[in-house]
């Protein structure tokens, strides 16, 4: 029971598109994936890889000498659902699916709003197996919260009045009144906060996260009932935003917009006392090669070596978006490097700013991040200019201007374009 999971109720439409994406895709699959990959591929079963587990066995039980042999068996607990939905989009584009059928393809993967119109379904027609709902069933004899003292477990005390929801509520940062959790109504309150069309946190429409926000509370309610080992997360809320954040960045991206406009870009030297701290990462597509993490690793570094030198105000300038995103995000990454740079006080103790810039303006990394290939692994310290470096530095110098093709939208985003611009 403990892997017991309500269905999404797909429409047919959903199921037509789907299936047509994997007769698409069947042909290709074995090209795709890896031979050592045997379930889901058409022509391989998973009893090969039995066959290969007992082969394997046998060879370390009958080898003999001092070389010895060691073998993990590796769970991946639901694999599939843990994935995450930019990882699949770049996966799927290296091995060339690419156009229209990988909008498809990631509009099919990342379609949870049928598992919450689900739940939400069930939730306005009060069909939850609430306890309440289940005393009324005569499927229980005890109707109290599983969470609480609170002796009737109906809709209204489980997401508006239990103490356990409601301290999830206020570290969401919004007060009782502000979303209209003082009304007294379980299905006015519902109603006001499903059809809000304010924005919140990172342009986040209230009603989706306050949509999600039901879905978790319902979600770890369960849990406690049918996991007695179930601890809440440390940070509730920020689970709430992250989720609520790659729904609505997977399902609204970015259109491909056909007015561009050519800007002269150039570095710009900081001020006196303040210490710039300028990065990239490259990548050698013939071999594979990449300097890995490379732009927040020199963040990182860059950022020592600026305390350690007596610097309290730093710029870091970067052109990878995606570093520059989890810098300055509010919900708390996974990502392996983000309590290093934490560590680093990047928000407290001295004034550190984060910026996007272009490649453009960040010649002498992007030159750095070319030439890390002919250097061993970690940190080098060079206390002389470089001979490749020396025409980029000079130019970078002397101001020179170099142009780029960019998009107006973007420009505008970065104040880079008057408002008379169309």
């Amino acid at each position: 029971m403990s892997q017991l999971r309500p269905i999404s109720l797909c429409n047919t439409l959903y199921k037509v598109i789907s299936k047509i994406l994997i007769a698409r895709l069947r042909p290709c699959m074995a090209n795709l994936v890896s031979p050592n990959q045997v379930s889901f591929v058409p022509g391989r079963q998973i009893v090969d890889k039995i066959v290969v587990a007992q082969e394997m066995l046998h060879k370390f039980k009958n080898s003999k000498g001092s070389k010895g042999f060691i073998a993990w068996k590796i769970d991946l607990s639901k694999a599939y659902d843990r994935l995450n939905w930019d990882f699949i989009r770049e996966v799927l584009w290296e091995v060339g699916i690419r156009g229209r059928i990988l909008e498809l393809l990631m509009q099919w993967i990342n379609s949870v709003c049928y598992k919450v119109q689900t739940f939400l379904w069930l939730l306005c027609h009060k069909k939850l197996l609430t306890n309440a709902q289940r005393l009324k069933r005569k499927l229980t004899n005890v109707a109290d919260c599983p969470r609480c003292v609170c002796p009737l477990e109906s809709c209204a005390h489980l997401f508006k009045d239990c103490t356990v929801t409601l301290a999830i509520w206020n570290r969401l940062g919004f007060g009782r009144g502000e979303a209209g959790q003082l009304m007294d109504d379980y299905d006015d309150w519902l109603l006001h906060n499903l059809n809000s069309r304010r924005f919140v946190v990172h342009g986040l429409p209230w009603y989706l996260v306050f949509a999600i926000f039901l879905l978790f509370i319902w979600k770890w309610r369960c849990k406690v009932v049918f996991d007695q080992k179930f601890l809440l997360p440390a940070d509730p809320h920020l689970m709430i935003y992250q989720y609520a954040f790659e729904w609505f960045s997977a399902c609204n991206p970015m259109a491909i917009l056909p007015e561009r406009s050519v800007v002269l870009l150039h570095w710009m030297a900081p001020l006196p006392g303040v210490c710039k701290v300028n990065t990239d990462g490259s990548r050698i597509n013939s071999s594979g090669l990449i300097g890995a993490g490379a732009e927040l690793w020199g963040i990182f570094w860059g950022l020592s070596m600026a305390w350690d030198a007596g610097f309290r105000t730093v710029e870091i300038e970067c052109d990878a978006t995606s570093a520059v995103a989890l810098l300055k995000s509010p919900i708390v990454s996974t990502h392996p490097q983000y309590y290093q740079l934490l560590q680093l006080k990047i928000h407290e103790d001295w004034c550190c700013s984060v910026k996007h810039i272009f490649r453009e303006q960040n010649c002498a990394a992007d030159a750095l991040a070319v030439k890390c290939y002919d250097f061993a692994p970690g940190l080098h310290v060079f206390l002389e200019t470089l001979a490749f470096l020396s025409d980029v530095l000079a130019a970078d110098v002397g101001g020179a201007v170099r142009p780029r093709l960019v998009s107006v939208q973007f420009l505008f985003g970065l104040g880079l374009l008057p408002s008379s611009v169309p």
